[in-house]
């Protein structure tokens, strides 16, 4: 018979990743192999404002006069501790972002883990390349 602690773990588990209550589906690509996604209910959070994550450096943006500007935004995602990562920096995760759009983040680090859940500081960078022009004649 199930112990009081694992009958709350186990309504813990099914209400983090309903995904009629709050969780979207994500897909894990590990060691960024995009041959074998997993399929994963999680909940996905992203920063409010520039620099306001865990990450340091979220939100600040560099500027290479001649590559153009690349800006980097954070997310964390909180998901079943079951599901294996790595921690190396490969692991690649399709999410939705704020505008509705899916992206491409990469597993960071993980923040905390549970015997139910554990939550990853993911990273999106996106680069605006320069367009300059020739010089001379």
């Amino acid at each position: 018979m199930p112990s009081a602690i694992e009958n709350a773990e186990a309504a813990l588990a099914s209400v983090m990743t309903n995904t009629e209550m709050f969780a979207e589906t994500i897909t894990l690509y590990s060691q960024g192999d995009m041959d074998s996604p997993q399929s994963i209910n999680a909940d996905v959070s992203w920063a409010d404002e520039e620099g306001s994550n865990s990450v340091r450096g979220d939100g600040r943006s560099s500027l290479n006069q001649d590559r153009g500007k690349s800006v980097r935004q954070t997310c964390t995602i909180e998901m079943p501790s079951s599901v294996s990562i790595n921690e190396n920096g490969r692991d690649i995760i399709k999410v939705t972002d704020p505008s509705g759009s899916e992206v491409y983040v990469n597993l960071h680090r993980r923040a905390g883990a549970d015997p139910v859940s554990q939550t990853l500081v993911c990273v999106r960078t996106n680069e605006f390349f320069s367009q300059r022009g020739r010089r001379g004649g």
